[in-house]
């Protein structure tokens, strides 16, 4: 009858959510790699900042998410999923020579927006390393990744962006790596979901299958 089916179609269906650049580029082939196992669930995906991000996660709004920091409350479970490498990018004119850390302050960037946890990580690494935030020259901030790689294309500026988002444009060369003397920046991808909500079977089965096929327990 209607109402079981409306019962079955609410059971299968996981609401995602995310604050990290990097959800675009993990969330679609981990998805598609599930469904072809799991073809009955049904994923509606928002990308949040990292307020709304809790609240809906504590409200029930959200399932599970991906966030690229770990959120630190009692009533949230945060598991580590994915590790990503932050390069540094230029245009393809760019001539591969590796720069200093204090190259990286005389030279013009574009920053990403939208991503609090990569903001976190640059901001706290670069400052270890001795380029202080507010020393450097970002001349243009940029929401959505696609502008700010269209931006570096173009010769604009530099910019730090997640290995696994460029993948393609570094194969065929319309993006170049900058090498940075002394600086590794890796950045850890957090599973959330609240450990007071009733969690249905779909979205246990889901999480099994990130920890299983996507980043494997180890001992």
């Amino acid at each position: 009858n209607e109402l079981s089916s409306l019962s079955n179609h609410i059971e299968n269906r996981i609401f995602l959510g995310g604050d990290a650049l990097i959800c675009m580029f993990t969330l679609p082939w981990t998805l598609a790699s599930y469904s072809t196992e799991h073809p009955e669930t049904v994923f509606a995906y928002q990308h949040l900042n990292h307020e709304d991000l809790k609240t809906k996660i504590l409200n029930g709004d959200v399932d599970l998410a991906l966030t690229g920091h770990p959120i630190r409350d009692r009533k949230i479970s945060s598991q580590q999923c994915f590790c990503d490498e932050i390069i540094l990018v230029a245009g393809p004119n760019y001539n591969g020579a590796p720069l200093t850390i204090k190259d990286v302050q005389d030279i013009p960037l574009i920053w990403a927006k939208g991503d609090y946890g990569l903001e976190l990580l640059l901001t706290r690494e670069l400052a270890k390393a001795g380029a202080n935030i507010i020393n450097l020259k970002i001349f243009m901030e940029v929401e959505g990744i696609a502008m700010l790689k269209n931006f570096v294309r173009a010769g604009i500026g530099y910019a730090f962006l997640p290995r696994v988002a460029i993948g393609d444009e570094l194969s065929f060369n319309l993006l170049k790596e900058v090498p940075v003397k002394g600086l590794k920046l890796e950045r850890k991808t957090h599973l959330i979901h609240s450990k007071d909500k009733h969690m249905r079977d779909t979205v246990k089965e889901f999480i099994e299958f990130i920890h299983t096929h996507i980043h494997p327990q180890k001992d």
